[in-house]
């Protein structure tokens, strides 16, 4: 069987907050889902982030962060639930 994707949401914010939301989505039982979080911090080092909702368990796969002083990452996180919300 192929592996097929779908964009289930997109956003972005140049606001440093320590909360962010995304578009509503459900995702379907038992479908993996990936996200791929990019977060910057002007001053300090960025943050590692987090994400919760869905009742989707998430879990960091890698992040990696770069720049002088740590000031930007990028992270990977999956999910995958047999009863999403």
């Amino acid at each position: 069987m192929p592996i097929t994707q779908a964009t289930l949401t997109g956003s972005s914010n140049t606001t440093e907050l320590s909360t962010y939301l995304t578009q509503s989505f459900t995702p379907s039982a038992n479908q993996l889902v990936i996200a791929a979080v990019f977060n910057s911090n002007s001053n300090d080092g960025a943050p590692i982030p987090t994400m919760v909702g869905n009742g989707v368990t998430w879990v960091q796969v890698a992040t990696v962060a770069f720049q002088s002083n740590t000031r930007k990452r990028v992270t990977v996180l999956r999910g995958m639930t047999a009863s999403p919300v």
